[in-house]
């Protein structure tokens, strides 16, 4: 993989560049220059303070500036001073002393490829995407209003020159800037080849040059591997002017956007740098409705007063994974009656299922009192520290320390002495954040899961063993109504199929459970799932929620068909093997691009749903659904998929697959 690592690809021709020294703390045109902050094939940029002891930003561009041709590079630059953009760096002053020229702009707080270092000594690959399509959205309107406007093209577009000032880019560094309606446009030289277009390189730049520049920096700072490899400049102008650029490393559906930009014939190229990065925004909207059609299972609601929920069960006749027509389903006009209830272990796995947890153990808390000691437990386990001190901390619902289980990674220096994990990769011992965090990667929610089965295996076994044991008589009038199952035991897991740690390990877990339940001899145990789905606002961790989705639901299939068997070195008990993860499992999808108050909201549904079908009169009525699609067809012979729906008081059917 090429990545970015050579800065000093800078020039296609030999300037003669003075030594910093030459020029630290020397005054040119009443500026004193304090400290170097950058340095390219056009010039080199100073910090400096100018009159009144304004901090200010001076450009001394390389070379002698006499004669008819510095004429005509001072018209270009002064055409800029007059243009006035939010997202242009103002340019104040442009002088030539003792024949060199020097350009005054105000001073930046920093470059897109400072961020973008940052970002990478913080362990990830690039910038977010949506953070990303932020900037180049400022950097796209000011390069469309030179172009409109004013008919020019800034001709050196590249991370160095979009500058920061407060939560904005600002583009910068003029020094290139050409007027291209003019029929006298001079030779290019000093432009950066890496983002440079083939025309630039033709002496021909044009109205989409700058959006070829532009569509180089996404996919760079996106993922730090440019989509041209070359180590020189000869290397880079052969590949720019006649090779096709190298695209593996976006998404798909960034993919024909950013070829199209990037296409050898100016006119093939969008219309506007401002329809490129528009197009690249849209690409998320258009890939969310292309899913959510009407031949999706339907999304949970978001409520605005209490909720009832719907629950149904559907055995798809290919594959669970494929898209299913919803059916109406009626509630039972005489649902059965619960008349016992069993007890349970809710087991939360990652930052949303511990806050489904949370908000289930408040339910229980305030329908029945504490529920230390009862028929119900939880346990919340989680590879994040600061998820886990959330759920400590809850205003309400918190869990104690006896109910969460923290499993983080560990060092990767660690990983590296004694690599033994024959399913892992080695280059992820490579790429363990250095937070120590899973950060959405299903290979290291598994690894988090197996650092630590024997500390998980037996907090699992002391809460199954005190929940079969518990035979004390419920004190609350409602509970004793219901009555307790004896020598039973339900098992809950609740777990995002979107996040790293329960997409990676939700089938370990469930086996590891079935593998303790086994040894406990409770032989009519039973293990269901609640999997959750949703994204976040980011739309780059958006992809990876959504491929981390298909991944754990084709995994959770494949151990689900009949002949394929489960196996690990830790079990006790080979024969679970053979059976499948869950006794059934309903998947809900929360939505698309949800801010964290919608995950909190589906959160409290779910809890909803989940006390519904345990210890309320609604449980005979979702056992009567399950059971009724269950003697249809064997979950032991083909898979067996239920998806839930939420439904308002005043709705009498709802969608449900």
């Amino acid at each position: 993989m090429h990545t970015v690592t050579n800065a000093k690809l800078t020039s296609v021709i030999d300037n003669t560049s003075l030594p910093t020294a030459t020029f630290e703390h020397t005054v040119i045109g009443g500026y004193l220059l304090e400290e170097q902050i950058g340095v390219g094939g056009y010039g080199e940029v100073w910090r400096a303070i100018g009159p009144g002891g304004l901090p200010k930003a001076v450009k001394l561009l390389f070379g002698q500036y006499d004669g008819p041709q510095a004429e005509s590079e001072i018209r270009s630059l002064e055409r800029m001073r007059s243009l006035r953009h939010p997202f242009l760096l103002n340019v104040e002053r442009i002088d030539v002393e003792k024949g060199r020229l020097f350009v005054v702009t105000e001073l930046a707080d920093g470059s897109l490829e400072d961020r973008f270092q940052k970002a990478r000594k913080n362990g990830l690959r690039g910038l977010p995407r949506e953070e990303l399509l932020g900037y180049l959205r400022d950097a796209a309107d000011a390069l469309d209003f030179m172009a409109d406007e004013h008919g020019l093209q800034h001709l050196d577009v590249k991370p160095e020159n979009l500058l920061f000032q407060g939560a904005h880019i600002k583009v910068g560094d003029f020094g290139l800037t050409k007027d291209i309606t003019s029929a006298n446009v001079s030779m290019m030289a000093g432009f950066t080849p890496l983002y440079a277009p083939p025309e630039v390189f033709e002496g021909r730049p044009c109205r989409a040059s700058d959006q070829y520049s532009l569509a180089i920096v996404y996919q760079t700072m996106l993922t730090g591997v440019p989509p041209f490899s070359g180590n020189t400049p000869a290397q880079l102008t052969a590949q720019h002017l006649k090779s096709t650029p190298d695209l593996q490393d976006l998404q798909p559906v960034d993919r024909p956007i950013v070829a199209r930009a990037l296409s050898k014939s100016p006119s093939a190229r969008f219309p506007s740098c401002r329809d490129f990065v528009n197009a690249l925004c849209e690409r998320r909207a258009s890939r969310a409705n292309a899913v959510a059609g009407p031949s999706c299972a339907p999304q949970v609601s978001r409520r605005s007063h209490r909720t009832r929920i719907i629950d149904a069960a559907t055995s798809p006749e290919e594959s669970p994974l494929r898209s299913l027509t919803a059916t109406p389903v009626a509630p039972d006009v005489k649902p059965a009656a619960a008349s016992s209830y069993r007890p349970t272990v809710f087991i939360g796995i990652g930052g949303l299922g511990g806050s489904v947890l949370c908000s289930l153990n408040d339910k229980f808390t305030e329908r029945f009192g504490e529920t230390n000691g009862s028929a119900f437990s939880f346990l919340y386990i989680d590879s994040d520290v600061t998820s886990v001190e959330s759920a400590h901390n809850q205003s309400s619902g918190s869990l104690n320390n006896d109910q969460v289980l923290l499993i983080p990674l560990k060092d990767a220096r660690e990983y590296r002495k004694s690599h033994q994990l024959g399913w892992l990769s080695r280059r992820w011992l490579f790429n363990i954040p250095r937070s120590g965090q899973v950060e959405g990667i299903r290979a290291l929610g598994r690894l988090a899961f197996v650092d630590h089965v024997p500390t998980i295996r037996r907090r699992l076994q002391e809460i199954i063993g005190a929940t079969l044991k518990n035979d004390r008589e419920p004190e609350n009038s409602e509970l004793a109504s219901l009555k307790l199952a004896r020598n039973e035991i339900d098992v809950v897991i609740v777990t995002s199929t979107a996040g790293g740690v329960g997409s990676g390990s939700v089938p370990d877990f469930a086996y590891l459970v079935r593998d303790i339940l086994t040894e406990s001899g409770a032989d009519s145990a039973r293990v269901s799932a609640c999997l959750l789905h949703g994204t976040g606002v980011s739309r780059q961790m958006a992809d990876l929620q959504e491929a981390n989705s298909v991944c754990c639901l084709k995994e959770l299939q494949f151990f689900n068909t009949a002949g394929l068997n489960y196996s690990s070195s830790w079990m006790n008990n080979t024969s679970i093997g053979e059976m499948p993860p869950f006794d059934d499992a309903c998947v809900i999808h929360f939505g698309d691009q949800l801010a964290p108050d919608a995950f909190a909201d589906a959160a409290q549904d779910v809890s909803d749903y989940v006390f519904s079908s345990t210890v309320t009169s609604a449980r005979g009525c979702f056992e009567s659904w399950r059971s009724k699609t269950a003697s249809k067809e064997s979950s032991a012979t083909k898979p067996l998929l239920r998806t839930v729906g939420v439904s308002t008081p005043d709705d009498s059917i709802i969608n449900a697959a």
